[in-house]
C-alpha cells in the first residue's frame, strides 16, 4: 500500500482503551466546571457528567446493571436546559465508545436526546 498524506489509518471505538476514555471524560468534566461561572447552563453537564464518572470509577468492568444506570443519569440533562455545546457532543462521542469497549452500542434519540444502548451484535 502507498503511504499519503491524506489516509488516516483505521482506528476503531474498541482499539482506545478505557483509561484513555475515562482520562478524556474527566476533562471534559473538568471543561464543564471551568465554565459554570461564565455560563450557568454548564453546571447541569458538569453534575451530570461528575456523576457519570462515579459510577464508572467504581466498576471494574461494568455489568449490564451499571451500565443501565449510566444510561438513567444521563438521560436526566434531557429534563433541564444546559449548554448543549460541543463538549457536551465530544462527552456524548467518548461514552459512546466507552460502552463500544464492552460490546454495546449506544443511541442518542434525535427528538428527545435520550440515550439508549444494547447489545452488540456485532462484537460477540
Amino acid at each position: 500500500m502507498k503511504f499519503s498524506l491524506f489516509r488516516r489509518p483505521k482506528v476503531t471505538t474498541q482499539s482506545i482503551s478505557i483509561e484513555s476514555r475515562i482520562s478524556h471524560l474527566k476533562s471534559r468534566n473538568k471543561y464543564f466546571e471551568i465554565h459554570i461561572g461564565e455560563q450557568p447552563l454548564f453546571l447541569p453537564e458538569y453534575e451530570i457528567s461528575k456523576e457519570i464518572l462515579e459510577v464508572i470509577e467504581a466498576a471494574d468492568k461494568p455489568q449490564e446493571n451499571k451500565l443501565a444506570d449510566i444510561v438513567g443519569i444521563y438521560n436526566r440533562i434531557t429534563q433541564v436546559d444546559h449548554y448543549d455545546g460541543s463538549g457536551w457532543f465530544d462527552f456524548q462521542i467518548v461514552l459512546r465508545g466507552y460502552f463500544h469497549n464492552f460490546g454495546y452500542s449506544v443511541d442518542f434519540e434525535k427528538e428527545t436526546g435520550l440515550m439508549r444502548f444494547e447489545k452488540d451484535i456485532k462484537s460477540t
